[in-house]
């Protein structure tokens, strides 16, 4: 699944999530210790996945979750998948590849994973119950910042299964409304040191009402999820 809508779609170079059994025999992320010169782990604690026969770069592993990130392959519509769990290979299993996967992450499913140009937690008050002052909603007007996946190329193009070292730009042109208007982006791209994480800094429309407002992400063709239960932000004036 893509691994922030947790949609039945994937991209290349993107985030995917695997749910299963006995997928590994440890739970853990990947460390410092297993970025060796910036460039991402093909296999961790004896756990290594294909997507279409290419390996891809594995983040976390446990015993019903993998969390890893697509290679780099042009190939679209249905991929075979293999897990590998200390030499013992699944079944293939099928996923399907687009050209773009285009998903927000969330806090919860429904919230999207934001913040404020200062970098504090947007959300609605009391988002959390562990710590219900931790967020704040976003005001009409203000720029506000998103992470995603499955956005595609960038420019300059960083290399497949490596850290990002340098600010890239997505490509191809894409739109975002936040409660259905047009939101003005002065940036959306891959950022440092992460690996395939894009980033957009957006300006909340200035006429939006208050309450849970959509945001909705179109690029390549591609929609983002958006329903009832996805993908919002919380607007306060």
């Amino acid at each position: 699944m893509n691994g922030a809508s947790f949609q039945a779609t994937v991209a290349p170079n993107s985030w995917v999530t695997i749910k299963g059994s006995n997928l590994s025999t440890t739970t853990r992320s990947w460390t410092g210790d297993d970025l060796t010169g910036g460039n991402l782990p093909t296999s961790l604690d004896g756990v290594s996945v294909t997507i279409n026969g290419n390996p891809a770069y594995v983040e976390y592993v446990s015993p019903i979750q993998i969390n890893v990130v697509a290679p780099a392959d042009n190939t679209v519509g249905p991929v075979e998948v293999r897990v590998t769990v200390n030499g013992a290979t699944s079944s293939p299993f099928i996923a399907t590849v687009r050209s773009f996967s285009p998903a927000f992450f969330t806090f919860d499913g429904k919230y999207l994973a934001a913040t404020h140009a200062d970098n504090s937690f947007l959300g609605k008050q009391g988002l959390f119950s562990s710590a219900p002052n931790l967020t704040t909603p976003a005001k009409p007007g203000e720029t506000v910042v998103f992470y995603g996946t499955g956005f595609g190329p960038t420019d300059p193009a960083i290399p497949a299964g490596q850290l990002t070292d340098r600010v890239a730009n997505i490509v191809t042109p894409y739109t975002i409304t936040i409660g259905g208007q047009p939101a003005g982006v002065s940036f959306g791209g891959l950022v440092p040191p992460y690996a395939d994480l894009y980033q957009f800094n957006v300006q909340v429309p200035d006429s939006v009402d208050n309450g849970d407002q959509r945001v909705v992400v179109q690029i390549g063709g591609e929609t983002s999820l958006n329903n009832s239960s996805c993908c919002f932000i919380t607007v306060q004036k």
